[in-house]
C-alpha cells in the first residue's frame, strides 16, 4: 500500500511529535522509514504548502525530506484526464458553479491555479497510480464540510473517485504506531 500525505497531515505529524506526544522517536523513525522505502510519498506542492504553514516542520522534525530526492517533483506530475474534465462540473461547489456561470474567464484562471495546488495533485497522483495497479490511500485531515471555495475538498473528491482516505491518527494506528499523549 502506498500513502500520499496531505500538508495538513504533515503539520499534524509535526504537532504529534513536538507538541502533544511523548512518542517522538517512534513516530519520526516510523515516518523516516516509510519515506525512505517509498511507502509514503510527499508531493513537492504539498511540501511547499506545509512549509508555508509551519516553517520549522521539515528542518526540525522530518530531516529526510530536506533532500529533494524524497519529494515527487511538480515536473513528475501529469494531469489525470477525468479530473481535468470534472473540474468544470462535478468537482465544483455551488459557489464554484455560480462563479463559473458569472465569470467564465476568471473561472478558467481559478481552475488553472487549483490544478497547480497540492490537494488536486494529491488526488491525481493517487488516480494515476491506481491506473498502474498500485493500491494507495490519501492521508488528510480535511473534513467534508464546505469552506466556501470553488472546488470540493479532498474527502468529497476522494468519495467521487472512490479513493481510500484516512486521517493521520487512523493511519498511524493502523500501522501499529502508538501515540503516547502528553
Amino acid at each position: 500500500m502506498l500513502y500520499l500525505i496531505d500538508a495538513n497531515s504533515l503539520i499534524n505529524l509535526y504537532r504529534y511529535i513536538y507538541r502533544v506526544s511523548d512518542s517522538k522517536e517512534a513516530i519520526s523513525g516510523f515516518f523516516d522509514e516509510k519515506v525512505e522505502n517509498g511507502e509514503v510519498i510527499i508531493l513537492e506542492s504539498i511540501h511547499e504548502e506545509a512549509i508555508r504553514h509551519e516553517s520549522l516542520l521539515f528542518s526540525e522534525m522530518i530531516p529526510i525530506l530536506e533532500s529533494d530526492s524524497h519529494l515527487l517533483e511538480k515536473s513528475e506530475m501529469y494531469p489525470h484526464e477525468r479530473v481535468t474534465s470534472d473540474l468544470s462540473s462535478v468537482l465544483l461547489t455551488n459557489s464554484g458553479k455560480r462563479f463559473k456561470r458569472n465569470n467564465p474567464d476568471a473561472f478558467e484562471q481559478a481552475k488553472s491555479k487549483f490544478m497547480s495546488q497540492g490537494d488536486i495533485q494529491l488526488v491525481m497522483s493517487a488516480l494515476n497510480r491506481i491506473e498502474d495497479s498500485v493500491q494507495c490511500t490519501v492521508v488528510s485531515e480535511e473534513s467534508k464540510r464546505g469552506d466556501g471555495k470553488y472546488f470540493k475538498k479532498i474527502p468529497l473528491i476522494c468519495d467521487h473517485y472512490e479513493l481510500q482516505m484516512k486521517n493521520l491518527e487512523k493511519y498511524l494506528k493502523d500501522e501499529g504506531v502508538e501515540i503516547l499523549w502528553i
